[in-house]
């Protein structure tokens, strides 16, 4: 089994290092998303400018009825994020690796179940930054894409500043059939100016 590392970030604690988080999240797609149409939603807009560090990111992708479309998500920076998007579930923390760390100061984030979640008010790039795709067209239920990440070997993080966020997207428009998404994050807060 190959051995999996995480970046190094050296003297945390210099750099106003306030905790680890992670969360995980899981949902059904509606039966016919169109591309952009969002699954899952991370809206960061702290209260004093600090900043999120995101080091990894984990995503799967299932079928979960027969497709006639091969599905393709992929995660997109979201600017502007100052209303948090709508629907779903919402998640909530603390989040925290450690009990001592402070509950993590994401504003919103949230999940769709069997319907696309309704956007808030946030401009998405036009691109993604990390995309995962799963089975061919026509493939039976519970047929699965091979988990992706991003993150265990990248040199550099995302770091979100205030009024900034992840989306989960349909890349392309899906036809009949659904299916379901994993996916995993793993980041660090720090105050204002420490990066």
């Amino acid at each position: 089994m190959p051995i999996k590392t995480r970046p190094v970030f050296p003297a945390l604690p210099t750099l106003g290092y306030l905790g680890s988080y992670q969360l995980s999240a899981s949902g059904l797609t509606a039966t016919t998303p169109g591309a952009g149409a969002t699954s899952f939603s991370f809206q960061w807009a702290p209260p004093a400018g600090q900043l999120c560090v995101i080091t990894a990111v984990d995503l799967r992708i299932i079928v979960a009825t027969v497709i006639t479309v091969q599905p393709v998500m992929g995660f997109v920076f979201a600017r502007g994020f100052t209303a948090p998007d709508t629907g779903g579930t919402a998640l909530t923390g603390p989040f925290s690796k450690r009990t001592s760390y402070p509950t993590s100061l994401v504003a919103d984030v949230r999940a769709a179940t069997a319907a696309s979640l309704t956007p808030g008010t946030r401009t998405p790039d036009s691109t993604s930054f990390f995309i995962a795709n799963a089975s061919p067209v026509g493939s039976v239920t519970q047929t699965q894409g091979q988990p992706t990440t991003w993150g265990i070997h990248h040199p550099d993080p995302i770091i979100l500043a205030a009024n900034e966020g992840l989306l989960l997207n349909n890349i392309v428009a899906q036809g009949s059939g659904t299916y379901q998404y994993f996916m995993r994050m793993e980041w660090f807060e720090v105050r204002a100016g420490s990066l």
